[in-house]
């Protein structure tokens, strides 16, 4: 009776099922996986435990508790399946497209769309919380890839974006502390810049494709602006000894 008994009070994978009652009331599995927050918890609230399964948690819903669920596969986590090519790029066409709503006024003006604006730029959060594209990180890196591919000027979202990977290869020169760590990513810029990488960038500065009405929005026309001036006055000056250079040095925002 004892070994059925410490069976009923095991878990699937073998663990001891607890009770939790707090303030008069148990904590039934819909609480699972909740913040003390979010269960309105208060400093030095009593809490009892105790090992046995509730009496009124059916077999079902023990199955079925998301903390028993396996993990899922690395493949199917939520970040690395929109690196894939085409939920990456479907997010910048999402960008592109609420950036470029229109409301219509009286007398037949147009102005852009406040809450198209913001969802656009709530897109971006979710851009910048993910891992660097591997597919761009790594042709810039090794620069396989053609120019007109990795800069493209149709797509401000998609120029800034490789705009921050180009700042980020470019400043962890600057950022290097130790001399023999310098000299292994100098080699880099000096590359990008043979391989016309500079002169690709003061193209598109010249063509005035950021500075056109419609298109991506005047907004994010201005920040990749804005982020191209930063980009083009990094590479095109030549950098400073190491007795000018401020003692801090301004770091990528950007996730690398």
């Amino acid at each position: 009776m004892k070994n059925d008994e410490n069976d009923v009070n095991k878990t699937p994978k073998g663990d001891m099922w607890i009770r939790i009652i707090t303030q008069g009331q148990e904590l039934t599995i819909d609480c699972d996986e909740k913040t003390l927050a979010e269960m309105g918890f208060k400093d030095n609230q009593m809490v009892y435990i105790s090992i046995g399964m509730s009496r009124n948690m059916k077999k079902r819903e023990c199955l079925d508790a998301p903390s028993l669920q396996p993990a899922p596969p690395r493949e199917s986590l939520p970040t690395l399946l929109l690196l894939q090519p085409n939920y990456f790029e479907q997010l910048f066409s999402l960008m592109h497209n609420l950036s470029s709503m229109k409301i219509q006024m009286k007398g037949g003006r147009e102005l852009p769309h406040t809450k198209a604006q913001v969802l656009s730029r709530r897109v971006w959060d979710i851009l910048s919380l993910m891992p660097t594209s591997p597919k761009l990180l790594q042709g810039f890196k090794h620069l396989d890839i053609p120019l007109p591919e990795l800069l493209d000027p149709s797509s401000a979202q998609k120029l800034m974006y490789s705009l921050y990977i180009v700042e980020s290869l470019s400043v962890k020169m600057c950022q290097s502390k130790y001399p023999e760590e310098e000299e292994k990513e100098e080699p880099w810029i000096r590359t990008f810049v043979q391989h016309g990488g500079l002169r690709h960038l003061f193209d598109i500065f010249m063509s005035g494709v950021l500075q056109r009405d419609g298109g991506d929005g005047s907004d994010w026309q201005q920040d990749c602006l804005a982020s191209l001036l930063k980009v083009l006055c990094h590479l095109g000056v030549e950098p400073l000894s190491q007795e000018s250079r401020p003692l801090e040095m301004i770091k990528s925002s950007f996730p690398t």
